[in-house]
């Protein structure tokens, strides 16, 4: 089984030397169809965590009964509008009131509008648009509350007079804006921490952007696929995206770890930089895809979990875990394979400067006294262990608390 699987690798190792011009092109080439042709992970989630419930769950069959007495069932929704002022409401503002009811009746997907009344206080009016969709749509959701928020300024209310969303559908439109710019805070923060952790490790600023770059274009295409899932109905939770970011990027940046310092040891014991490459990927290509793979079915194990919310994750970050472990094994060697000995620049990598260094040091102490070394390690994880003994959870929205003796 062995031999086999060495044969596989040593095939693609052949492969990805011999088309190392055509690989770089053909990912970049996918991403650009995928950026293109599907849709967005963050235009597709859903942050309504019941939308996540099962049928059987006791709230969705209360909303089931419900909907017969509340309008169309599934396919109607509601964006509430607020027109207030401080101070109460001035007379001029009813000129403005009515322009904004009929600016509304005009936004394409409203099917009513109806002014609902004013507050006590008379400082505040309230309107309910009903639009024809259904309220997890979040795509079509988004637009029509743009289209709302737009006619705000279009009937040139009177200074002091403001006009704002409220209700579930503006609530998941303005929840869902907000992941996507999270999202991007936490993938440029991960790019930029990685960045500077590999250019310390390598000291060669083309060395750490070709680690990085595999898993870069991998969270590019992964997001595009799972959003072409979220559209043909696989349900995507704001986490999604951020775990997604996470995963791929340490995951990526792990195993091109992995893969580069085996070339570069390779290029130091003699070897041609096409050769070194090769046998990098024979060395390391199944110790990367059998850590991938764990992950992967860690991962689905997920779809065993009764909440939606958790069974969701599943498909997607094993999809994106898939996809990094394909260009890891491609495209990263690909890029070594053309670089050569410039990847790491500024250094010279030269036959027979094999060096031990302080990890090395390390290793060799560890092996010499395995027993101190696991007697330490269980003591210390066992101590971690029974500090987390006294928690337990408060539920999908709360933290952990102690637990009280009754």
């Amino acid at each position: 089984m062995r031999l086999s699987v060495s044969a596989i690798y040593q095939g693609l190792a052949r492969l990805v030397v011999r088309f190392r011009w055509l690989i770089p092109v053909a990912v970049i080439a996918v991403a650009v169809v995928v950026s293109g042709a599907f849709p967005s992970l963050s235009s597709e989630i859903n942050n309504n965590n019941s939308a996540f419930l099962p049928a059987s769950a006791p709230s969705t069959r209360a909303a089931d009964l419900a909907a017969p007495l509340l309008g169309t069932a599934g396919r109607s929704a509601q964006v509430l509008v607020v027109a207030s002022r401080a101070g109460g409401l001035a007379p001029a503002d009813a000129g403005a009131l009515a322009r904004e009811v009929a600016a509304l009746r005009r936004v394409p997907r409203v099917s009513a509008v109806r002014v609902l009344g004013i507050s006590a206080d008379r400082a505040a009016v309230q309107i309910r648009v009903r639009i024809a969709l259904n309220g997890f749509e979040v795509n079509k959701a988004k637009t029509v509350v743009s289209d709302i928020q737009r006619t705000f300024t279009s009937v040139n209310p009177p200074p002091g007079l403001q006009l704002h969303t409220a209700g579930e559908v503006a609530t998941l439109v303005a929840n869902q804006e907000s992941s996507q710019r999270s999202g991007n805070r936490v993938q440029t923060f991960s790019l930029l921490f990685i960045i500077v952790l590999l250019l310390l490790v390598f000291r060669s600023p083309l060395a750490a952007v070709v680690t990085l770059l595999p898993s870069a274009l991998a969270l590019l295409i992964s997001m595009r696929l799972i959003g072409e899932l979220g559209a043909h109905g696989v349900k995507i939770s704001d986490i999604t995206q951020v775990l997604l970011i996470v995963l791929l990027l340490g995951a990526g940046t792990d195993y091109g770890l992995f893969l580069v310092f085996r070339v570069r040891e390779e290029l130091r014991a003699g070897h041609a930089p096409h050769d070194a490459v090769r046998r990098a990927i024979v060395r390391v290509g199944e110790s990367i895809s059998a850590s991938a793979a764990t992950v992967i079915l860690a991962l689905l194990t997920l779809l065993a979990a009764s909440f939606g919310f958790y069974r969701d994750l599943a498909i997607p970050l094993a999809v994106g875990m898939a996809v990094m472990l394909v260009l890891g094994l491609t495209l990263l060697p690909a890029l070594l394979a053309l670089l050569g000995r410039r990847a790491f620049w500024p250094a010279r990598i030269a036959p027979g400067q094999q060096l031990e260094g302080r990890w090395g040091r390390i290793a060799a102490r560890i092996v010499r006294r395995p027993a101190l070394t696991l007697g330490a390690g269980v003591v210390l994880f066992l101590a971690l262990a029974v500090g987390a003994l006294g928690y337990h959870s408060s539920g999908f929205g709360g933290g952990h608390r102690r637990a009280r003796r009754v």
